[in-house]
């Protein structure tokens, strides 16, 4: 083997690697923001072109012309959903801060008469125990006193950040709706001048790539999605049917936490269960929100694999490495996408796209082994 051309390969593909980390880092971020709004057009135009299509093989109509029909009618149907769906839910979070904030007193009387019964059993403990639960009290005391406060600066702050926001929504409003009429109405000269600028061999490159990351990525956030709506689904009927207020606004925030990997909705709905069974003594709900969290596990449970499929499975370390490596980088949002990247490294790894780069690290730590093995020579 030529030595040379294996530390070269290595060498590349040690910068490649480093160049990718780099760029996923400090420039990929500033740039998918910078191209939202083009991206997102071209994203919802390259979804409906099939529709487009068919449409045309029916009605003989100008392409064109018909990409600009078809790509306004939906684009209005999304809008006029979208802000319903928003508006709604936006009624219903508002009504359910409300709603917490006038149950306040309760839940903190309940929280303070535990607090005191702790504080009067810790006389009988080691002084050590008792500066370890005083201190816990004194947190928890300054944690009610602000929460309350916290909720309303909170909603005040978004409100504001939505108001300062609204000439940012407008210029990326007048950019999505241009770049999506250009890219829709020159989708088909677009696939054209693709297939004749790259060759076959490369066509053959990047289709094995994509057929890669539909296979695992794109399987695996569509499986995810899927779960997530069908938990709000059955969460928003079970919390209806039991007269909850809010019971989207709930949902939602159910089915968010179902999408975090090995959080769950029990995180949500047995902390409720306790607080209706302790706080308000309503025994009968807090059983319903127990069985209900209980009962979509054993839902998920079932239903997962055959939604998620091998080729979009991830397996439980990877996905806790990536969960915390997420929240440590980012924060919540951050979480939700590290999963994505590890299935798609993974579906690389098992698609056998990377064999040759493992072979060549192989090769080269073999040869670093055999130069640094003293075997059994003796040192005096």
């Amino acid at each position: 083997m030529d030595k040379k051309a294996l530390y070269q390969r290595f060498a590349i593909r040690i910068l490649i690697i480093l160049g990718s980390i780099l760029f996923a880092v400090y420039v990929l971020p500033g740039l998918l923001d910078s191209l939202m709004p083009i991206l997102v057009a071209f994203a919802i135009a390259y979804l409906i072109w099939p529709i487009v299509e068919k449409i045309n093989d029916l009605i003989p109509i100008k392409q064109k012309f018909l990409s600009y029909i078809v790509g306004t009618g939906l684009l209005v149907i999304l809008i006029i959903l979208g802000f319903w769906v928003f508006g709604l839910i936006l009624n219903q979070i508002i009504g359910l801060i409300s709603q917490v904030i006038r149950d306040w007193p309760s839940i903190r009387a309940y929280i303070e008469s535990v607090i005191n019964k702790l504080s009067s059993d810790a006389k009988l403990w080691p002084p050590v125990v008792t500066t370890i639960i005083n201190n816990v009290l004194n947190s928890v005391f300054i944690g009610l006193n602000s929460l309350k406060s916290t909720v309303f600066n909170k909603t005040v702050n978004i409100t504001g950040q939505l108001i300062n926001a609204s000439s940012t929504i407008i210029f990326f409003t007048i950019t999505f709706i241009t770049a999506f009429y250009i890219i829709l109405g020159n989708m088909e000269s677009f696939i054209k001048k693709y297939e004749k600028s790259i060759s076959k061999s490369s066509r053959e490159s990047i289709g094995v790539f994509r057929k890669v990351f539909k296979a695992s990525t794109v399987n695996y956030v569509k499986s995810q999605l899927i779960l997530a709506f069908l938990c709000f689904v059955i969460t928003a009927l079970v919390l209806y049917f039991t007269g909850q207020e809010f019971f989207l606004a709930i949902s939602l925030l159910v089915a968010f936490v179902d999408i975090l990997p090995l959080v769950g909705t029990v995180v949500v709905l047995i902390p409720w269960s306790l607080v209706e069974f302790l706080v308000f003594s309503n025994s009968e709900k807090a059983l319903i929100l127990l069985v209900l969290a209980l009962g979509w596990q054993l839902i998920r449970q079932a239903i997962s694999p055959k939604i998620i499929g091998e080729s979009a499975d991830i397996h439980p370390l990877i996905s806790t490495i990536a969960l915390y490596a997420g929240l440590r980088m980012g924060g919540i949002v951050t979480a939700i996408f590290a999963p994505v990247v590890a299935i798609f490294i993974v579906g690389l790894i098992k698609s056998g796209l990377l064999d040759n780069w493992f072979y060549d690290f192989k090769e080269v730590f073999v040869e670093i082994k055999s130069r640094l093995d003293i075997k059994k020579r003796r040192l005096n």
